[in-house]
């Protein structure tokens, strides 16, 4: 009898452990276009993260697939905020709160972004020496010019100085800020970075790249 018992409880009990989680699933799209948003390039894909409400463990983060798909399964009934990163279109985020998980049930949350390209170059990099004594010293100055579409901020440029002219031997590495904290599209910032230790070599050639930047977008949230 107790056998029978038990056996009974388990039928009972077994679906009640096993669905009592939840889904969130959704698309993310371009907003002017129909194509997903697609992994072709993992680096491309857009990451989602979830953060619960009541301060649990956050789940692993899905990134969306080819077309531009992501799921999230086995979620714990509540509340979650939810974070959308668009990787290599500048991290552009966007976030979605107060998304609600039900047992036994999914949640559709996609999103449409646009996403603005906008590409920058250094078009000018130079440098002088400041002290000639050892540890020499150098100061660099540099422009950077916005030519995408969209203003670009929180810029960082990358300077390398080599010890000859055709750059095999790097000397030393430097980052440095344009001035102005926002550069709109067709125009451009200059930047400066003093006293560079170079040690006992002085430099012949520099290179000047952007090593971030960011890209404000324009995002819509909506649910399906």
């Amino acid at each position: 009898m107790k056998k029978v018992i038990l056996f009974l409880l388990t039928i009972i009990l077994i679906p009640l452990i096993v669905n009592c989680t939840g889904r969130i699933e959704g698309y993310v799209s371009k907003s002017d276009e129909r194509a997903a948003v697609e992994d072709v390039d993992v680096l491309d894909a857009v990451e989602v993260t979830l953060s619960p409400q009541d301060g649990s463990t956050a789940p692993p983060a899905e990134r969306t697939n080819q077309s531009g798909y992501y799921v999230f399964e086995g979620l714990t009934p509540g509340y979650y905020d939810m974070t959308f990163t668009a990787l290599n279109h500048g991290n552009v985020t966007s976030t979605f709160d107060n998304v609600e998980v039900e047992e036994n049930l999914t949640t559709p949350v996609s999103i449409k972004m646009e996403i603005l390209t906008s590409s920058s170059t250094v078009v000018s990099g130079t440098f002088s020496v400041e002290k000639s004594t050892i540890p020499i010293t150098c100061d660099v100055s540099f422009e950077v010019f916005n030519d995408g579409d969209c203003p670009i901020y929180g810029i960082v440029v990358k300077v390398i100085l080599y010890t000859d002219s055709a750059k095999n031997t790097a000397i030393t590495t430097a980052y440095g800020s344009v001035e102005d904290t926002t550069i709109q599209p067709g125009s451009s910032s200059e930047g400066t970075i003093d006293d560079i230790d170079c040690g006992a070599q002085e430099p012949k050639a520099i290179t000047c790249s952007i090593d971030s930047l960011s890209c404000p977008s324009a995002w819509s949230i909506h649910s399906q």
